[in-house]
């Protein structure tokens, strides 16, 4: 929604506001989609630990 605004032409600050994230966080998303194209904020396996629960827990 954030890259969607931005083309419309919101700036980044007012889009924050809208959709309740920090203004950081917006810029992110533009920058990634400005370098990479939309495919590269496709929601996918987050980094990090992995999970401590079983799928049968």
């Amino acid at each position: 929604m954030a890259v969607l605004y931005h083309l419309k032409g919101y700036l980044n600050k007012d889009i924050a506001e809208m959709l309740e994230l920090c203004q950081h966080r917006v810029e992110t998303y533009v920058t990634r989609y400005k370098a990479s194209g939309i495919d590269v904020l496709a929601l996918g396996h987050s980094p990090g630990a992995p999970h401590i629960l079983t799928d049968e827990q």
